[in-house]
């Protein structure tokens, strides 16, 4: 859902008023960005292309972690690892669990700044051959997962500000941290926000 259509949906389930929303012309929810015919414009300075922003949902997940997220190089959200990574064997991990529609490249990278500065650290390059297969959450979990593993006792979770573990509000909810799935209904939500939507498939 877009943002102006999740917007819709929590007012009317909570009573409130609903909100204005300038639908957008000309757009449909299967389009790309490079599909609209508009200029990039570098959302973040640490997603600089659409690559980073299209891997990003997953790979945000590492600032939680005291693996690095890429921060700090020249293709951040698109590297991630840590100096006790091996990159070959992390990537012969992933071919077998890794969710279609993503590559893995092992590679090193020294992050200037942020984790592991100035530190090599062995990892993998995220790739996207296929986006329309791409679920860069399920990915960004099954690369934690594999990478924790590969860790040991080096993996740790990192604390907000507040003091509270970081990627509990990365992921929503203590269930990744906790090694639980979330019970999800993919159909009942379907019905569930099928009357906010704005947009054409």
């Amino acid at each position: 859902m877009t943002l102006g259509e999740l917007a819709r949906l929590i007012a009317s389930e909570r009573g409130w008023p609903e909100p204005v929303v300038v639908a957008m012309d000309g757009w449909t929810r299967g389009m790309w960005f490079d599909q609209t015919g508009l200029p990039w414009v570098q959302v973040s300075p640490n997603l600089p292309t659409l690559d980073s922003v299209t891997v990003y949902a997953g790979t945000c997940l590492f600032e939680g972690t005291t693996i690095s997220e890429g921060r700090g190089t020249t293709r951040p959200f698109e590297y991630v690892g840590a100096p006790w990574i091996d990159p070959f064997a992390l990537v012969e991990r992933m071919a077998d669990v890794g969710p279609p529609g993503y590559a893995f490249r092992p590679t090193w990278f020294t992050p200037m700044f942020s984790k592991h500065a100035d530190d090599v650290c062995g990892g993998v390059q995220v790739y996207v051959p296929d986006r329309e297969l791409a679920q860069p959450v399920a990915m960004g979990v099954r690369l934690l997962s594999t990478m924790r593993e590969l860790s040991g006792d080096r993996f740790a979770w990192r604390a907000g500000e507040d003091g509270r573990p970081f990627i509990d509000l990365l992921y929503g909810s203590d269930q990744l941290r906790q090694g639980r799935e979330a019970p999800s209904d993919p159909a009942a939500f379907a019905d569930r926000r099928a009357p906010f939507l704005l947009y054409s498939e």
